[in-house]
């Protein structure tokens, strides 16, 4: 399988000027990056973002990393796959996934067990019946899949996995289960610094969310962690599986493990610490934020 980095923006321009964001995504395409990844995390909405950075770009694809599935129905999401391909000669990616309960209580939506969810879901959307667009080439659906549950459907149904803020060892073994033919799409968190100090604090500050959430403790304790690594925003051990830091090598160094690990394509996210915190209206107090004009320090080494 050929190994390739894309940008996740996440949710770090939500407040940022429509501008931002296409000059943003224009940058990663001038840089040489393969792909552009958009969160749906009630900023804007990802497939009329996409859409609009389709027509704005030539080369680099757009992704969803990853819609919810409780934000449209199966059919709708079938269409706009469609579409959002044919305007743009195959250059839109859609990745999928459940959320969490929480998430989805904002949206007034009816939870369901999420494989139950993620089957019926992924067979509707296999089985579209819509004709508003024509396309005959190749688009790719992604899963959000952390669990063998979750991964046995996404290679069951779709045409692979996403993770995020999962380790190298978490990569190994699900290329270990799946096989090596369905794609693994892996987000990396990388701090461009070499103070180990600013590094830590910064990978703290991002991961605290993502410590509360059980499945992702029991995903990183199958990984070889246990609950000692959890305290304290997060042990060394810990952070140094999970996020690429340093010079432009050293990242670019962490890129290859995921690869080396079984990745497809890895999903950069540059961080900093903010120099003040803002408020972002769902997700609370903003305690660090994209770094992505660091990423042109990477150009030159993929």
């Amino acid at each position: 399988m050929s190994r390739m980095v894309g940008v996740t923006l996440n949710t770090h321009l939500d407040l940022a000027p429509g501008r931002e964001v296409v000059e943003t995504v224009k940058r990663h395409e001038d840089w040489g990056f393969e792909s552009q990844w958009l969160s749906d995390a009630m900023g804007r909405e990802p497939f009329a973002l996409a859409s609009w950075l389709l027509a704005n770009t030539t080369r680099i694809k757009i992704g969803t990393a990853v819609a919810n599935l409780y934000g449209r129905d199966a059919m709708t999401a079938a269409q706009m796959r469609t579409t959002l391909n044919e305007l743009s000669g195959g250059r839109f990616l859609m990745g999928l996934g459940v959320s969490n309960e929480q998430i989805n209580q904002l949206r007034h939506a009816q939870w369901v067990p999420p494989a139950a969810k993620l089957r019926a879901y992924l067979t509707q959307l296999n089985n579209d019946l819509s004709t508003s667009a024509e396309w005959t080439g190749e688009q790719p659906v992604y899963v959000a899949a952390h669990g063998p549950r979750s991964q046995d459907i996404a290679c069951e149904l779709a045409d692979g996995l996403m993770t995020w803020t999962m380790m190298p060892a978490h990569i190994r073994h699900a290329r270990e289960r799946i096989g090596p033919d369905k794609a693994i799409n892996a987000q990396m968190a990388c701090i461009f610094t070499e103070d180990p100090e600013v590094a830590y604090e910064t990978a703290r500050k991002y991961i605290t969310v993502w410590l509360s959430l059980p499945h992702y403790r029991q995903a990183w304790i199958e990984s070889g962690f246990d609950e000692s690594d959890f305290e304290n925003g997060g042990s060394k051990r810990l952070l140094d599986a999970l996020f690429g830091w340093g010079s432009p090598r050293a990242i670019q160094e962490k890129v290859a493990e995921y690869h080396e690990a079984g990745a497809t394509r890895v999903l950069l996210e540059p961080i900093r610490l903010v120099g003040e915190v803002r408020q972002h209206p769902i997700i609370g107090d903003i305690v660090v934020e994209g770094d992505f004009e660091q990423l042109e320090k990477l150009s030159p080494l993929m």
